[in-house]
C-alpha cells in the first residue's frame, strides 16, 4: 500500500455563507491558479465561487468527478490533472 499524506488546512469554514469566505479568503491569498475538486451534485453550489475567483482574476480548473467516496483511481487522475494545470 502507498503511503498518502493528508495536510490539514489551518482553518475550516462551513455553514451558511461560507462559500463568500471561501472567496474573500482565496483572493486575499493572492493566488493566480486555482485548481478545485467537487462532485456533480455540488458543482452549481461552487459556481458562484468559481464565478468570483474568475472575477477576481484568477484562473480556474474545476474537477467535478468526485463521488461520495473517491477511489484511489478518482484520486489519481485528480492528481494528474492538477499537475497538468499547475496551480498555485
Amino acid at each position: 500500500m502507498r503511503v498518502i499524506s493528508y495536510v490539514q488546512p489551518r482553518r475550516v469554514v462551513f455553514g451558511n455563507g461560507c462559500a463568500a469566505t471561501c472567496l474573500e479568503d482565496t483572493l486575499q491569498l493572492g493566488l493566480r491558479r486555482v485548481f478545485l475538486v467537487t462532485g456533480p451534485p455540488v458543482r452549481p453550489l461552487v459556481e458562484p465561487l468559481v464565478e468570483g475567483l474568475r472575477k477576481g482574476g484568477v484562473a480556474v480548473a474545476v474537477h467535478d468527478r468526485v463521488s461520495t467516496e473517491p477511489t484511489i483511481t478518482m484520486l489519481d487522475e485528480a492528481l494528474q490533472e492538477a499537475r497538468e494545470w499547475q496551480p498555485d
